[in-house]
């Protein structure tokens, strides 16, 4: 047997073509893996999409060259027709209602073979288009005609995780006229995936064979990455809903778990180390990743095990011949709703009413008008056009000149959100220096406001006044800190009681009557104040929630500390507080930063403190362990006993190169943060490893009377263990109908349910005995079934809560959406 590690702990599992879709809430990425090939092909999602639209808006990488990934937004088709009048159907299985066309989720969007022929040829690609106005969606923008804001579909990931459908009718045409239908959030999702994979996947050039032939779907696998706030009951539902659709095998991995495959591939780090040493090693990988809309965490073992004969037999490899294979055990995960689309959102929020407060100034100083004009307008307090939320008290039209002005704001957002930092003084926001400044956006705002000013106070605004108006508008925009400084903001953030860590910390309290000096002052304290308690809960929150679903059933710790739980979680003893360094040689870890996490200083500051007082070292950036300088080559056995002593007692070997066997903190760094997750799912199923707990339930699952209240909190340690719970009628006390609710983790603490953002599964109706089964290996499926009365044999599996629109805290989810907006306060 060979003591060099292989690159793939088993050879190729399959002759399918092997296809991975990561629909992150930014961009969507695909991947291939074809048989007999070691290196995996990208592809150009939007290599059709001038089929389309004339001009499409194509989403470009830093060079300014078309991406291969497909811009996550979308709209519905404002042309859209059914041949047939639309009837809706229930799912046998989970219940949730259909209304789209049976055939809508594999409608063919575009002649590939005459599209491809025009492309060689340089002809035009427009009327390679078949039958557009048979799609429910739109894929692509045009540059000439933007989405208009009423027809964009809000995130179809979040919604469906969060049980929220939309809370709209949709118009559909067909031979007798326009009609109204609503859209399940099942529905919905299934069909962008089968849609993309259909039209944008399959299809590509760089897949097909020698004979431009596509593979037939019953020869593909694919792999959808999800969040880890799905339950795995929402897994199945997916699943199987894509798999029975298309006719392929469908898998799901956690975009969490899927960076870690993706980092033992990419970064090596076994590299340098003999398979003796790594059987006798185990290796703990930690993985946060911080998405445009989720952020996500795992804890995974991976230890070097010889593997069981039937283990092999399963791999294709000869199980008399001695092999030692990768086994993998998910210790625990957790996640939630947040990501950078929250940040996003509380930036917009800072700007909205920045923008509001240079108003209101700039009425009580306009030009050439009466006392009695100035006094009503003075009743004007902002903008009529909110930028975070649907106007309520003042209609304005929605349209596609609202939607860019959306799209502008959101970039605006996202470049303060970058620029953005916290000091142990506090805040910090330097004035907008960005590539594209938000011109039409301040014109569109004071266009707004002076037709508002006419139609509500009859006053027709002269060109200087509008001007006037539009110049406060924009200094709000692009230089907000000049708003502080002319205030006594300044002042008052100096004069806090309390000093914090720079990178988070507990909220600082001001002096009261310094607020109140100041109208400025309080937006950007509560600005401060909501950047601490985002980088708390993406950070502190999530690591102690982990910890605490790490821990609880073995020893019950309860963890308040971040630092003391990463500890812990990484292998050192109970109530130890860091010195990575003296936990048991055999034990490797690995701390794996992606996403957004990398582009918001506040939430890398604060991680980068908490890794370091973990004594697990600084954190190095993935392209100084990868290929030349990787793991392995940057072993240096020639140091000699004073260098080792020093790098013993050194912060994770802190000045020297890493070796295969420190503690390794990386960041995923360039395109591996979007890429990384889709690569990782190919890596994990194309490895083909031994997964010790795959049935596992990460999470806790609550069952709750249908109309709230009588909570009931399930053992999930017992339920793993016996992979069947029984909820009797002495333990529900009432026969009714009752909702099943998952957290992405036990270790969430919190007095009530509805504050802990439960995605809602669905519900059982009349009954008081309940038995919830996880999957088995010889069944296809994890149900959670009932026994609708008792005593009756007959078992029913759950239903996924069906016209849930509007229901369920809408409002919670409404920074999530922004800015396809479609839920208000």
């Amino acid at each position: 047997m060979s003591s060099e590690v292989p690159s793939h702990t088993a050879p190729e599992p399959t002759r399918l073509v092997r296809i991975s879709l990561d629909l992150g809430s930014d961009t969507t990425v695909a991947y291939v893996a074809l048989p007999g090939e070691t290196e995996y092909r990208r592809i150009d999602l939007q290599f059709y999409l001038k089929a389309l639209v004339g001009q499409p808006d194509l989403l470009r990488d830093p060079s300014g060259n078309p991406s291969h990934r497909l811009k996550s937004r979308y709209a519905v088709n404002d042309q859209f027709y059914v041949a047939d009048r639309t009837v809706e159907r229930e799912h046998p299985r989970y219940g949730y209602t259909e209304v789209l066309p049976k055939d809508h989720p594999t409608l063919q969007l575009i002649d590939y073979d005459r599209y491809v022929l025009e492309q060689r040829k340089g002809g035009s690609l427009v009327g390679t288009a078949i039958e557009p106005r048979q799609c429910f969606f739109k894929f692509i923008e045009d540059i000439a005609e933007p989405f208009a804001f009423n027809l964009l579909v809000p995130n179809a990931k979040l919604i469906f995780q969060s049980g929220v459908g939309l809370e709209r009718d949709y118009e559909v045409r067909d031979s007798n006229g326009v009609g109204l239908i609503r859209i399940h959030p099942v529905e919905v999702i299934k069909n962008q995936i089968c849609l993309i994979l259909q039209n944008f996947v399959r299809p590509h050039p760089s897949i097909r064979d020698a004979n431009g032939r596509m593979p037939a779907w019953k020869d593909c696998a694919v792999i959808l990455t999800v969040p880890n706030t799905y339950s795995p009951f929402h897994r199945e539902v997916l699943s199987q809903a894509v798999g029975e659709t298309l006719g392929c095998q469908v898998t799901t991995i956690t975009e969490s778990d899927a960076i870690v495959f993706y980092y033992i591939a990419a970064v090596k780090p076994d590299a340098g180390l003999k398979l003796e040493e790594l059987k006798a090693m185990q290796q703990k990988y930690l993985t946060i990743d911080v998405g445009k809309g989720t952020t996500d965490l795992t804890l995974m073992s991976v230890t070097y095990k010889d593997a069981s004969a039937e283990e092999k037999r399963l791999r294709g490899l000869n199980p008399e011949k001695p092999l030692a294979l990768r086994h993998v055990h998910v210790s625990a995960r957790t996640g939630r709703a947040s990501g950078g689309a929250k940040m996003s959102y509380v930036m917009a929020r800072f700007l909205e009413k920045l923008v509001d407060h240079n108003i209101r100034h700039a009425l009580s100083e306009l030009p050439g008008v009466t006392d009695d004009e100035r006094r009503r307008l003075l009743s004007i307090q902002r903008s009529p056009f909110r930028l975070t939320t649907r106007s309520t008290e003042i209609q304005v039209p929605e349209d596609s000149a609202q939607s860019r002005r959306l799209v502008e704001f959101e970039r605006l957002c996202d470049w303060y959100k970058r620029e953005l930092d916290l000091t142990s003084t506090g805040l910090t926001l330097p004035d907008y220096t960005g590539k594209e400044p938000p011109h039409d956006l301040t014109l569109y705002l004071s266009d707004l406001l002076s037709r508002y000013i006419e139609s509500e106070h009859g006053l027709v605004l002269g060109d200087d006044q509008v001007k006037h108006l539009s110049t406060a508008i924009l200094e709000a925009l692009e230089q907000p800190s000049l708003l502080r400084n002319r205030s006594a903001t300044r002042t008052i953030m100096q004069n806090m009681k309390t000093p914090v860590a720079a990178g988070g910390g507990k909220p600082r309290k001001p002096d009261p009557r310094l607020l109140e000096s100041d109208p400025v002052a309080p937006i950007w304290f509560e600005l401060e104040q909501e950047v601490r308690a985002y980088v708390k809960e993406n950070v502190d929150d999530v690591l102690i929630e982990l910890a605490n679903a790490h821990s609880h059933g073995n020893d019950g710790i309860q963890h308040d500390d971040a630092v003391e739980a990463l500890v812990f979680m990484l292998g050192a003893p109970a109530g130890h507080k860091g010195a990575a360094k003296r936990r048991p040689f055999k034990i490797r870890t690995h701390i794996i930063v992606a996403g957004q996490g990398s582009q918001f200083k506040p939430l890398k500051k604060r991680l980068a403190e908490v890794i370091r007082r973990a004594d697990l070292g600084e954190i190095r950036r993935q392209e100084k362990l990868e290929g030349a300088q990787s793991a392995a080559t940057l072993m240096t056995p020639s140091k000699s006993w004073f260098q080792k002593l020093l790098g013993f007692f050194s912060e994770g070997g802190d000045g020297y190169e890493a070796s295969p066997h420190d503690h390794l903190a990386v960041e995923l760094t360039g395109s591996n943060l979007k890429d990384g997750c889709a690569r990782g799912a190919l890596d994990w199923f194309s490895s083909n490893p031994i997964m010790e707990n795959p049935n596992y339930v990460h999470g806790q699952l609550i069952v709750t009377l249908l109309g709230g209240g009588h909570e009931h909190w399930i053992d999930m340690d017992r339920l793993n263990d016996e992979k069947r719970y029984e909820l009797s009628p002495d333990m529900l006390q009432v026969f009714d109908a009752w909702s099943v609710y998952y957290l992405p983790s036990k270790g969430q603490r919190a007095e009530n349910l509805k504050a802990r953002k439960g995605a809602i599964m669905g519900t059982l109706l009349a009954c008081n005995d309940i038995e919830i089964e996880v999957r088995q290996p010889d069944r296809d499926s994890s149900q959670l079934v009932v026994y609708p009365r008792a005593g009756e044999a007959r078992k029913e599996p759950l239903k996924l809560k069906d016209a849930l629109y509007g229901a369920e805290r809408a409002s919670d989810l409404r920074e999530m959406l922004w800015p396809a907006i479609l839920l208000d306060e």
